[in-house]
């Protein structure tokens, strides 16, 4: 709910507005993914081409369901799936 719902403005909306003219903020969400799909789906985000300020990465919830399910992944493959998205957005 990053630029908000319900009549109210969300983390990203506020982030907009207090950078705003200095820099885009982007939010991004992809519901039922987990790092894996982040990690392939990675090279075809609109990454920025100036300098970073800063960036948020919310992955995990997914790949910690239960063994066996489509979107579980085990820890050390997560760790490496989250090592890899840092370092390409570096």
């Amino acid at each position: 709910q990053g630029f908000g719902m319900n009549g109210k403005i969300g983390w990203a909306g506020l982030l907009a507005a207090e950078y705003s003219r200095r820099a885009d903020v982007l939010n991004r969400g992809f519901f039922g993914y987990n790092s894996k799909h982040a990690v392939d789906l990675l090279p075809s985000l609109p990454l920025s081409s100036g300098p970073l300020l800063f960036c948020t990465v919310y992955f995990g919830a997914n790949d910690a369901t239960t063994p066996g399910s489509r979107q579980y992944l085990p820890e050390d493959q997560f760790a490496a799936h989250l090592s890899e998205i840092v370092t390409t957005i570096q």
